[in-house]
């Protein structure tokens, strides 16, 4: 495998550290290095987990006190006047009864200007509060067999080998 690495990546770009269950972790230094070893693994087939690059990932911002009647497009654009290009907009229902709530969750592009949305008080004639989402501070448990790390409804898949990619 690190004759094969050392094919695709230069071999001071990366580090690989080998863990439990035949998984060896693989952490790229650079982002060029990162999507040769990921196209890599693809055209290859070799079965493998990755994280998203912090550059690409979506900006997630709370829209509060916006009725849920209001189209989807219509944030969409009024949030385009505002500069900011939205990747996609999620009405959020209550947990447990499923209606709508007066809440959105958006994802922006990542741009420099992402934080100024914070600074908007009306979206079109509504007034509503912008702010970053929650973070669940909660341990996720199994209740079927009590392990921590994943829940009855997303168990741990076990697979024999596979890589997985940092950076």
């Amino acid at each position: 495998m690190l004759d094969d690495l050392a094919d695709v990546a230069e071999p001071d770009t990366y580090r690989t550290t080998a863990l439990a269950n035949d998984t060896i972790k693989i952490n790229a230094n650079t982002v060029d290095t990162y999507r040769s070893l990921v196209k890599h693994m693809k055209e290859e087939n070799i079965v493998h987990h990755t994280y998203q690059i912090k550059a690409e990932r979506a900006y997630r911002i709370v829209i509060r006190h916006l009725h849920h009647s209001v189209p989807l497009d219509d944030i969409k654009e009024e949030l385009q006047k505002e500069g900011h290009t939205v990747r996609n907009i999620m009405n959020i229902k209550h947990k447990l009864t499923k209606d709508p709530l007066s809440l959105f969750f958006v994802d922006l592009e990542p741009q420099a200007n992402n934080k100024e949305i914070f600074n908007l008080q009306f979206l079109g004639n509504a007034k509503i509060t912008m702010e970053a989402p929650h973070k669940s501070r909660n341990i996720v448990q199994c209740q079927r067999c009590q392990a921590y790390g994943h829940s009855k409804y997303s168990p741990v898949p076990e697979m024999p080998s596979l890589w997985t990619l940092q950076i």
